[in-house]
């Protein structure tokens, strides 16, 4: 899933949740582009999200009872992000 008007790809699960442009999708995408992108261990964590997280994105996407509670789960993730940085 990309953006349409960066054309960077997105965290697959949050998109699948929420949409593009919510806060959360773009915490985590600056936290993968700022954070993770900078160290090996990142580079490695980005690289098998993206190899598996679209099969589950699909799932989240094709199931709606699934999106309740994978948003709360994101949101908790995207808030302790927030507060960090």
């Amino acid at each position: 899933l990309q953006h349409a008007t960066d054309g960077k790809s997105r965290c697959f699960i949050a998109t699948a949740a929420f949409q593009y442009a919510s806060p959360e999708v773009e915490i985590l995408t600056k936290y993968r582009d700022d954070v993770l992108d900078k160290s090996f261990a990142g580079k490695v964590f980005i690289k098998t999200y993206y190899a598996i997280s679209p099969s589950i994105a699909a799932i989240i996407e094709y199931y709606e009872p699934l999106r309740t509670p994978t948003r709360w789960a994101v949101r908790q993730i995207a808030e302790k992000i927030n507060k960090a940085s």
